[in-house]
């Protein structure tokens, strides 16, 4: 179609992945917003934020983390309308995008992706990418994890991509990736809401930060 772009990656003459983006679809999925809760459903257990585009984005009470909590919970299960409030400036991510009348699913659980890794704030996971399934990988590259340095309020997760780097280069990648976080962290702080602090590149730098590598010919 003439308004669509696709990617396809072949290893070895075999279709290893293919991707399709409408051109003129602007996907959110991935962006991070400084967004304004607009209305908090007991009923629904989520609320309803403003982040800047013409829906609000929907975010269920499981994807908000303590931190983002307006105050304390007093109980061990606290409902959604004891720790958010109308009014609440809170970060999210975009977890899926709209579809038809439904606004964008957002999170509070931010993961910002880079070459080799995945950082999450907040998180204490340093684990590896679910599709590394080969057990003894698996061992070689948790050990590897461990070893890496990372803020303390941050977990990661080693990508597939970066199976075969060395510790340097996947040290490196993460400590960009850990930079950008901390130019996200101060924007968040002065940013008026609803803004976008970080979109997500497009289909074709998505596809060149994922899978170019020096032994591509």
């Amino acid at each position: 179609a003439p308004n669509e772009l696709r990617i396809a990656v072949v290893e070895d003459g075999e279709l290893a992945e293919l991707d399709v983006e409408a051109a003129e679809k602007s996907t959110l999925k991935g962006n991070i917003y400084k967004g304004v809760i607009h209305n908090v459903e007991g009923s629904l257990e989520a609320a309803f934020v403003d982040i800047g585009s013409h829906k609000q984005g929907f975010l269920p009470f499981s994807e908000v983390s303590e931190e983002a909590f307006d105050r304390p919970a007093k109980s061990k299960n606290p409902k959604i309308t004891d720790v958010l409030k109308r009014g609440q400036e809170i970060v999210v991510q975009v977890a899926k995008d709209a579809v038809g009348e439904k606004g964008a699913t957002l999170t509070t659980y931010l993961s910002i992706p880079g070459r080799y890794t995945v950082l999450l704030p907040g998180s204490d996971s340093g684990g590896i990418s679910r599709k590394i399934d080969d057990e003894k990988t698996r061992k070689r590259i948790k050990s590897m994890a461990s070893k890496l340095k990372k803020p303390e309020d941050c977990g990661f997760i080693v990508r597939t991509a970066g199976l075969n780097q060395t510790r340097v280069a996947i040290q490196r990648d993460l400590d960009k990736v850990v930079s950008q976080w901390n130019k996200l962290e101060k924007a968040a702080k002065i940013a008026r809401a609803p803004s976008i602090l970080h979109a997500d590149p497009d289909l074709v730098a998505r596809t060149l930060r994922d899978f170019f590598t020096e032994d591509i010919d």
